[in-house]
């Protein structure tokens, strides 16, 4: 970055020399990895819900009686699993409204809540010139993208799991008893 100074030109490299460029790597990199393993984790939910959904169809579709009962249970846990595990790629926003973003952060997740045009974008990062405006605007950054995807999709990761462990507990104890 050029920073212009009265008539003179100082050239500054923005945390270069205090090293930041690996630590707002490393940082950035656990967040989307943490992100990404619990898409993992949804996945896993949603092979598992829709394998146990095609299994028992075809058990359930002939007949509903009360032989069937714990069937029908896991048929219905595994299926409100399914549905909700598809919410945890892309939550809707009703659930990140609860999360304000910081009024000072002007990349990332902003975008979600205003909609800017290049040219304002371009504005508002011509105001960024020193190195703790940077790192000021990273760490804006870097909250908003846990707070409004992370934290959230780790709290929703919870539903679909209970649901589909409960639901298969119930339905052994119906298996076993009945």
């Amino acid at each position: 970055m050029i920073v212009k100074k009265d008539t003179k030109t100082e050239k500054t490299e923005t945390g270069r020399h205090l090293g930041h460029e690996n630590f707002f790597q490393d940082i950035f990199d656990n967040n989307v990895q943490t992100r990404l393993h619990i898409d993992e984790k949804a996945n896993w939910i949603l092979v598992i819900s829709g394998g146990l959904m095609t299994l028992l169809f075809s058990q359930i579709r002939t007949a509903v009686t009360t032989n069937n009962t714990g069937m029908i249970i896991i048929f219905s846990s595994a299926f409100i699993s399914f549905l909700l595990s598809l919410l945890i790629f892309e939550p809707p926003k009703f659930f990140l409204r609860g999360n304000r973003h910081h009024p000072k952060d002007l990349t990332f997740y902003k975008a979600i809540w205003k909609k800017y045009s290049p040219e304002e974008y371009a504005e508002l990062l011509k105001n960024i010139k020193t190195n703790e405006q940077v790192i000021e605007q990273y760490a804006y950054s870097i909250s908003d993208m846990v707070l409004k995807s992370i934290v959230i999709k780790s709290r929703m990761i919870k539903w679909p799991t209970y649901t589909l462990f409960f639901g298969v507990l119930t339905e052994t104890l119906f298996l076993l008893l009945g």
